[in-house]
């Protein structure tokens, strides 16, 4: 009688497991995209509140030169609006703040972070309505 359900058993316990791995994946495939969907609608979001890279090339006040590009993530779409319609002010203010710093003030990561805080600072008296809420460095050379 032992013998007999043994194959019982192993057929049981083959089924059972192919069970388990038939629902992990189905839950895989069907929480990816899932997951996907919800990181796309976040960058879609993020590219509703950031604006188009700034680029400033000027000479810093030790007579080197900065390359310096950087995106505005705002509170809302309506101040990116409003940025975009200022940001020939801005770039003036990212020019003079430049001029009156060395290459050492700007070096380093305290250095850019000071710049950054100073830089939206001055921007966000422009802004009416919002504020930036944080500025992105993608691009900086000094030489």
């Amino acid at each position: 009688m032992h013998i007999r359900l043994l194959p019982f058993t192993l057929i049981l316990l083959l089924i059972i497991a192919l069970v388990g791995v038939t629902v992990f994946l189905v839950l895989q495939f069907y929480a990816m995209p899932k997951e996907a969907q919800a990181a796309k609608k976040e960058v879609e979001q993020l590219m509703e509140v950031t604006s188009e890279p700034l680029e400033v090339t000027t000479n810093l006040s030790d007579d080197t030169y900065i390359k310096l590009a950087v995106v505005f993530e705002v509170d809302r779409p309506e101040t990116k609006t409003e940025l975009d319609q200022r940001m020939f002010q801005v770039k003036d203010a990212l020019i003079a703040l430049l001029q009156n710093r060395s290459e050492e003030d700007v070096a380093g990561e305290k250095g850019l972070n000071r710049l950054k805080a100073d830089l939206q600072e001055r921007a966000n008296a422009y802004l009416a309505g919002g504020k930036i809420e944080h500025i992105y460095v993608t691009e900086r050379v000094t030489q």
